[in-house]
């Protein structure tokens, strides 16, 4: 697995929220964090913490959390496509 860049996974945490319709200041007050704070995140500065991802999921999309994980966490380089579409098909059962 090859690490990628950190714009890739923050690019993707941005395209993630702006397809939910959800601003920046909004997933900010979900999370309780500032809105700088989720700035960073996408500007790739620093993954966000696991429980706050576990949040952002939440919110970007409730009808099923995981896949919002496992794309995050694909454009990170911490799972490989197969991996990751293996885990999405389960999710997506599960709902």
């Amino acid at each position: 697995m090859t690490p990628a860049s950190s714009h890739t996974w923050g690019r993707e945490l941005r395209t993630l929220r702006e397809e939910a319709g959800v601003t920046l200041a909004g997933l900010a007050a979900e999370l309780g964090v500032n809105r700088k704070t989720v700035s960073r995140w996408e500007l790739g500065g620093i993954l966000p913490p696991a429980d706050h991802l576990s949040v952002v999921a939440r919110v970007v999309d409730p009808a099923c959390p995981t896949r919002a994980k496992v794309r995050i966490l694909t454009a990170a380089g911490l799972l490989d496509p197969p991996e990751a579409e293996m885990l999405i098909q389960a999710a997506e059962v599960e709902v």
